[in-house]
């Protein structure tokens, strides 16, 4: 019995982590850092993805999920509606990829289709809200007060 309570008391820290560590987004350099973030994330798991490295793209995944949980409530405050609609994509994008790479034995095919998807999730924001500004992506002047 005292190891069932000490399994379960385990399990609530380790689930409970990524909440602690969760950084709300309520500012354009935060929405920058959590778009670096996502960045270096996309680019591990585009990395693994080529190599078939399947476990490795998996496990970038929570981080770079978390990342845009995080930046969803930078255009909440914002009142873009259509930002969140791209964040919530994006989220559900990610899910889908992360359901194809937990495949017993994941199909190279569908994790390609599944990552290029989420890619397209990111273009559609990157297109109405950021600008290359010096070969880094800024927020268009003019689109949040």
């Amino acid at each position: 019995m005292k190891k069932l309570v000490s399994y379960a008391t385990l399990m609530v820290v380790v689930l409970s982590v990524p909440v602690l560590f969760a950084q709300t987004v309520t500012t354009p350099e935060g929405l920058d850092a959590a778009m670096k973030k996502i960045g270096a994330g996309i680019g591990a798991t585009q990395k693994a993805i080529a190599s078939n490295a399947f476990a490795d793209a998996k496990g970038q995944l929570p981080a770079l999920r978390q990342a845009f949980v995080d930046s969803e409530n930078f255009w909440t405050e914002k009142k873009k509606a259509d930002a969140v609609a791209f964040t919530k994509d994006t989220i559900a994008k990610i899910d889908a990829l992360d359901r194809a790479l937990g495949a017993g034995t994941p199909d190279s095919a569908a994790v390609t289709a599944a990552f290029k998807e989420v890619g397209g999730s990111c273009r559609g924001c990157h297109m109405t809200y950021r600008a290359q500004e010096n070969g880094a992506f800024i927020i268009k002047p003019g689109m949040v007060d």
